[in-house]
């Protein structure tokens, strides 16, 4: 849950750069604001989680668990697209910046319990 608002609030800073890039006076243009942008990685890492324990339930090859990581891109894509109605272009150009901000802000607590665990 750390990791989802660290993600989250590195995510919104991202989103207010890009909508000075992409605000048109014309253009509608739903805002992402941070409960937006908190929203995105949670959803994202509980599909995830969901689709691990799919899985690990059914014993299939573990190497399927790195498919799982795509949610980072779809989930995004489709919250951006069907709910904010943001064009696909656009769409794309927000939520390709998730999987990367995600991984980055799951590592320090990923490596705080591996320590935990040793």
């Amino acid at each position: 849950m750390g990791h989802a608002a660290l993600a989250g609030f590195i995510l919104l800073g991202i989103y207010k750069l890009l909508d000075k890039r992409y605000l048109k006076k014309d253009d509608f243009h739903a805002v992402v604001d941070w409960y937006m942008s908190f929203a995105v990685v949670i959803a994202s890492t509980v599909a995830i989680a969901i689709f691990n324990i799919a899985v690990s339930s059914f014993e299939l090859p573990s190497m399927l668990m790195l498919l799982s990581y795509s949610f980072y891109i779809f989930v995004p894509f489709l919250i951006l697209k069907l709910m904010l109605d943001y064009k696909p272009m656009k769409a794309l150009a927000y939520s390709i910046w998730v999987p990367f901000i995600a991984i980055i802000a799951e590592i320090p607590f990923v490596l705080l319990l591996g320590v935990e665990n040793t």
